[in-house]
């Protein structure tokens, strides 16, 4: 599976907000190659005043500094012939999550190696490759799906059936996770709660979601079902990053 703008969109706003980005269990073993200036300094010197190079740079600089502030990043080495970088992850592998300020919905988790690739796309941007760079659901996400009873059906795929009848199906779930806040908000995780309390607690913002079709369900039913996504490829261009 690809992810290039919606991987990229969520990532960076996880990244971007270092400090608060946190790796969870942390370990203090720090990397002394310098690898990972090695492929910024590659990456830096490669186009001169590219912005595609630039926003690469930032999104990597955020991720392995954020890993080796932890303390997980054991250590590293660069290949500048193939443009490769390879990053060993202590204790196994490691899992950061974003201050719940932030209400970032997803979860970054790196494994036990972590392989960073990057080269020029044919548009004149930049593509970062990753090996062992996936993103997950929050923790009690899927708790919280099975808690409020919408593993009792599976909506059908949309190839098989109509777009009303796909939308209306997820309807009625995002129904029922908004009548489950009302009823039963004491079952919710305290960091679901945070989550959702943005529109759940915002008068003037809830009755907007309401108006435009129970969008307080449909963000619940977001948050709750974004099953784990493997980042392979991040796509930056010069026009929009």
């Amino acid at each position: 599976m690809r992810h290039r703008r919606s991987a990229f969109a969520i990532l960076l706003a996880c990244l971007a907000l270092l400090p608060g980005l946190a790796f969870f269990l942390r370990q203090r073993k720090r990397d002394n190659t310098g690898a990972s200036e090695a492929i910024v300094e590659d990456l830096q010197a490669s186009v001169p005043g590219s912005q595609a190079a630039a926003d690469a740079v930032l999104v990597l600089q955020a991720l392995i500094d954020g890993i080796r502030t932890a303390g997980f990043l054991k250590e590293g080495s660069y290949d500048a012939k193939k443009r490769t970088a390879k990053f060993k992850i202590s204790g196994g592998g490691a899992t950061a999550t974003v201050k719940p300020e932030h209400r970032v919905w997803m979860q970054l988790h790196v494994g036990p190696v972590l392989r960073v690739s990057w080269e020029h796309s044919k548009s004149r941007g930049m593509i970062l490759r990753f090996a062992g760079l996936s993103m997950g659901p929050l923790p009690g996400a899927h708790e919280l799906y099975i808690r409020a009873g919408l593993d009792i059906s599976v909506c059908p795929e949309i190839k098989s059936v109509s777009q009303q009848e796909y939308h209306n199906c997820h309807l009625e779930k995002a129904i029922v996770l908004e009548e489950f806040w009302k009823a039963n908000r004491s079952m919710i995780p305290k960091n679901l709660q945070h989550q959702f309390s943005f529109i759940g607690d915002n008068t003037i913002i809830s009755q907007l979601s309401e108006q435009l079709g129970h969008g307080f369900g449909w963000s619940m039913l977001l948050v709750l079902s974004a099953p784990p996504s493997v980042v392979q490829t991040l796509e930056f261009s010069e026009t929009n990053g």
